[in-house]
């Protein structure tokens, strides 16, 4: 069965984001109508190009994946972007960060810090036309979080009883 665009992007983004909810790979095909991403997710399972996990809540690779909470959090970043940019124009990054994905001329990379890994800031490359969208706890932590000069947005997950939680952007 050969797979098109949007089989071949969604199995590409669950083999590199891990597992996720019908409604996030709902929001990464946003230009597509809830029904027909339906329809493909269902042909993919169908045909066991990817499959139902924890209590089918998830769709992923396969039936062993588990959730990574980290990238789970550098996805719900990028849905804030999601509509602006290419749909085959993210992809996984290199550790620390998590997700990359180029906008307009500028290259975004998602990196998620919590509490124990303060550090891991000084790994990141600061390069000429690259922001990094640094996921904090907090404000509090942020603000006490060492920096490279470069330039760079902090941002805040704040769960609530929606679907997604709510994606809060804090100049450096």
């Amino acid at each position: 069965m050969a797979l098109r665009e949007e089989e071949h992007l969604i199995v590409r983004w669950l083999s590199q984001y891990g597992p996720m909810p019908k409604g996030m790979i709902r929001k990464l095909l946003y230009y597509k109508p809830s029904a027909v991403v339906m329809r493909i997710l269902g042909g993919l399972v169908r045909y066991r190009k990817i499959a139902m996990i924890e209590d089918h809540k998830y769709y992923a690779i396969d039936r062993y994946c588990t959730v990574v909470p980290k990238m789970h959090e550098a996805v719900c970043v990028l849905l804030q972007f999601v509509e602006t940019i290419d749909p085959r124009s993210h992809q996984i990054a290199d550790t620390p960060c998590q997700i990359r994905f180029v906008k307009g001329s500028s290259v975004y990379e998602i990196v998620v810090i919590d509490h124990d890994e303060e550090h891991l800031t000084h790994f990141l490359h600061p390069e000429k036309n690259k922001i990094f969208l640094i996921v904090v706890p907090d404000m509090d932590f942020a603000e006490r979080l060492w920096v490279p000069d470069c330039q760079c947005v902090f941002v805040t997950l704040e769960y609530t009883d929606k679907e997604f939680p709510n994606v809060n952007f804090y100049s450096a």
